[in-house]
């Protein structure tokens, strides 16, 4: 299966990973509602729940890795607009990754990246100052 179709498959499966998301996070009392403050409460919960990007980087996570970059992309879209591509650049950093093309110069975020720079940064803030910032 090619890159571009396994892209489609993910990408087709992303309302149900939305679903999957919220209902792993219903253990917690926070309301995720792709509101900038959702990716302070989802930024809490990564920070209390790894040490590191390596901590969300294991084997292990990477289901609960691509949750959270759904989730995070989906937000993204909601609060700046944009659209998910594959991003097939063979020089770029995100080369084979879901990628957020963000309107109106085409700039792009990737939604994994920014899950384990939040992990690593631990800020608190950082996935909702960059969601809400103007380019």
């Amino acid at each position: 299966m090619s890159e571009r179709q396994q892209f489609q498959d993910w990408l087709d499966y992303l309302p149900d990973f939305l679903q999957e998301f919220q209902s792993f996070m219903d253990e917690s009392d926070q309301e995720y509602d792709y509101s900038p403050e959702s990716l302070d409460a989802l930024e809490e919960w990564i920070l209390s729940h790894y040490q590191d990007t390596d901590d969300l980087l294991k084997k292990s996570e990477s289901q609960i890795l691509n949750l959270l970059a759904c989730y995070i992309g989906e937000t993204i879209i909601k609060i700046k607009g944009g659209q998910w591509e594959l991003d097939e650049e063979p020089d770029s950093v995100y080369y084979g990754l879901p990628v957020i093309v963000l309107p109106p110069y085409g700039d792009t975020v990737c939604p994994i990246t920014l899950a384990t720079a939040s992990a690593d940064r631990r800020t608190g803030d950082f996935l909702s100052s960059l969601a809400c910032s103007e380019e």
